[in-house]
């Protein structure tokens, strides 16, 4: 499992009803995500990963709990499952998030054998601690 915590300006209530609606995800990293066919609660994205690999995954959040955790799974092509969760507290003025990722299912014959899985959740999950920084995204929301 990969996680990274960051501290974020907003409040949990703006930073969950963003995180809950799947339709927002892309503006989070848009290098590695876009979007095909989503809604707010499910939908087809195209993952790029390390090396420019892409494939699709049904996404769908499995567990919105209003305004501390956003929880959902990917499905690929032939049985590799990705489990994401968001977990949010108050901080401040602001929010403290912890994003918790991990592959426990890989497809037989799938290029994302054992030893490669840290690598690519690492290439989708920023790890570090960072200062606490504005996310203008999340403001925009009010």
């Amino acid at each position: 499992m990969i996680e990274a915590t960051r501290t974020v300006s907003a409040p949990p209530e703006r930073v969950f009803d963003f995180l809950s609606d799947l339709r927002n995800h892309w503006r989070l990293e848009k290098r590695f995500l876009e979007l095909e066919d989503v809604g707010e609660r499910d939908g087809v994205i195209l993952l790029t990963g390390p090396l420019g690999l892409s494939r699709k995954a049904r996404t769908k959040v499995l567990e919105a709990e209003r305004p501390t955790r956003v929880a959902g799974r990917a499905d690929l092509r032939g049985g590799t499952v990705g489990l994401v969760a968001w977990d949010i507290w108050p901080e401040g003025p602001g929010s403290r998030v912890r994003l918790a990722a991990e592959i426990p299912q890989v497809a037989a014959g799938s290029d994302l054998s054992h030893d490669r899985r840290p690598h690519l959740v690492a290439a989708l999950v920023p790890a570090g601690p960072r200062e606490p920084r504005r996310n203008p995204v999340l403001e925009q929301r009010a």
